[in-house]
This record gives structure tokens, sequence and C-alpha cells, in this order.
């Protein structure tokens, strides 16, 4: 199937998706296998607006890339997972789709009021998706009870060749653990933008600076921050990272004393 093809399938699936379910914004969204970035290939948006291209990788659309699991979030202004977007929203359900049992895409959907789904409307839901794409959704019926963070393990690395603490993070990901790289990465960043430097300069929020490496590994470029501003969770990035990887490697470069942090220096769990 041609591209154009195929992102009008994706669009055709998500306006049939709006007689179940009547969100306000709809977005497909890919795991990008060059860039890695989590990017919009079709959306169906309010008349005005213009949605966004690419999703950050904290929120719920990363969450789901990571778990591959729907993700039902029924008070949206009081969930630890969302990522404000459109102050009319109040709720968000986000799930992926599979081809070949694995997973291929995520579909995104935002709305306002309230939102229930009955086991009648998703097998719709479900049927729509397959006959208009070929993928399939999860058969299981979402359910909004459940904050959807994971158990996470940081490990501070100390006095380790970027490129080996660069490889560690690669075993975890490639063992199938969604796993977070901090530190100072220019190999790995390329010339994406902006680290945590760059962030702190311009104002913006640590979620801008994560970026996908490889299938299961993402980046969270620090830039010039020394390990002191790392681990006293400067732009609060570890209030962000915990609960969304299994594997939290940071690479601590320079010397700093016990009595100056305010995270120990070893393996803990959250």
């Amino acid at each position: 199937m041609a591209l154009s093809d195929a992102r009008n399938a994706c669009v055709q699936c998500l306006g049939l998706i709006r007689g179940v379910i009547p969100y306000r914004y709809a977005h497909w969204l890919i795991e990008d296998p060059k860039s890695r970035d989590y990017r919009v290939i079709a959306s169906v948006l309010p008349e005005g607006e213009t949605g966004y291209g690419v999703a950050h990788r904290t929120g719920v659309i990363g969450q789901v890339f990571r778990v591959e699991m729907p993700i039902l979030v029924s008070d949206a202004g009081n969930h630890p997972l969302y990522d404000p977007f459109d102050n009319t929203i109040d709720w968000e359900l986000c799930f992926p789709v599979f081809m070949d049992g694995r997973a291929k895409a995520v579909i995104n959907l935002e709305g306002s009021g309230s939102l229930e789904i009955a086991a009648e409307g998703w097998n719709h839901i479900c049927e729509v998706v397959q006959q208009t794409t070929g993928y399939h959704p999860p058969i299981t019926l979402p359910q909004s009870n459940n904050s959807y963070l994971v158990k996470t393990r940081r490990i501070i690395i100390r006095g380790e060749r970027s490129d080996e603490v660069a490889e560690l993070a690669r075993v975890f990901a490639r063992g199938g653990e969604s796993t977070l790289l901090v530190g100072n990465h220019p190999d790995l960043l390329g010339d994406r933008t902006p680290t945590m430097t760059d962030a702190l300069r311009q104002g913006l929020g640590a979620s801008y600076c994560y970026f996908g490496v490889e299938r299961r590994l993402d980046l969270l470029a620090t830039g010039d921050l020394s390990s002191k501003d790392m681990l006293e969770n400067r732009l609060h990035w570890w209030n962000i990272s915990q609960g969304r990887y299994a594997y939290v490697l940071v690479h601590a470069q320079d010397s700093v004393p016990l009595n100056q942090m305010s995270l120990e220096l070893c393996c803990d769990e959250t």
C-alpha cells in the first residue's frame, strides 16, 4: 500500500471512530524508524486547530509506545501521565495497534466532558480499525482505574566512558526493558535540540529534552549540566521520568562530594 493510501486509511479510521467516541482531537502516530520520534502521520482536528506533529515522550502517548497497552485517562487534569495540550480536554484514550504480533502504531483520542466505553463500543472500534487499516487494537476493554506507572530502577554510574554507559543502556533496552539514558551524549543526540542546558536558558520544561535512540531506549540530553545539577533534579527531570521507564541510567561524569548530593550514588527503586 502506498504511503498516501495508508494515511488516507488512517484518516478514514479516525473519522469512523468518532461515531463511537465523540473526541475533539484524534492522532495516529508511529515511531519514526530514523529519528525515533513519535510522529503524527494522520489526524482529525477541530476546525482552526493545528494539533501537533511529534508527541512528547513523557506523556500518555510515550507510555503507550513503551508498555504497548491501552491507557484511559478519565480525569486528565489530575493524572500523572497527562501532558497538557488544550485546557478544554478532560479525558484521553490512547491505545496501540498491532500487526503480526508487533505494535506498529498508536491511536490517541482527546475530548471534553466524560467518557465511558462499553464492551460493545470497544468491539466496534476494533472492527473499524481492522477493516480500514488491517491493524488490530488490544481486545481488552480499556480501564481508567490505574495510573499506568511502572516500577523504576535508577542507576547512577560514575567513572565510565560515555560510550560504555550507552552500551549498557542498550543491553537493558534490547532485553525488552524501557530504558532512559541521562547524560551528555552528543554522539547519540546529533543535531537535535534542546538539551537541558538549552531548556534552562529558554525557559522550557524537561519534557522537550527527551529523544529516541532506538526501540525502548530514550536519551535525556543534559548538555553542559554538571552531575550536581542532574542529581539535584534540575528542571524536575526525575519527576517526569520516574514511573515511565523500567531503568534510568544516569551518567555522572564529574566528581561530586557525597554531602552535596540530594540523591544517593547507588541503584534505588521507586
